[in-house]
């Protein structure tokens, strides 16, 4: 008998907020201990699916989907920022 295991590789990259419990990098790290130990062969991996706006409403009230596409705009411009100050620390370095 195998048990069913949804994988999705995106998971693990995704950064809640500093202090936040939930910390997906250790989806990461138990993703890479079941193959380390052969364990993904008792397992039927599945992937998940995109879902659509509607889906996200049946489950969420709008309050909190707000503060989801809000934490991913303040995560998106977090990571652009941080690249720019990478790009400033090169290009500075090389003077």
């Amino acid at each position: 008998m195998k048990v069913d295991y949804f994988l999705e590789p995106n998971n693990g990259s995704f950064i809640f907020s500093f202090g936040h419990p939930m910390k997906p990098i250790r989806i990461n790290m138990v993703n890479d201990l079941l193959k380390a130990y052969g364990l993904e062969n008792w397992l039927n991996i599945k992937k998940g699916k995109n879902i659509s706006f509607e889906e996200i409403e049946n489950f969420h009230n709008e309050k909190h989907i707000f503060d989801l596409f809000r934490r991913k705009i303040i995560f998106m411009k977090l990571k652009i920022f941080s690249l720019f100050i990478m790009v400033k620390i090169v290009l500075f370095s090389q003077v």
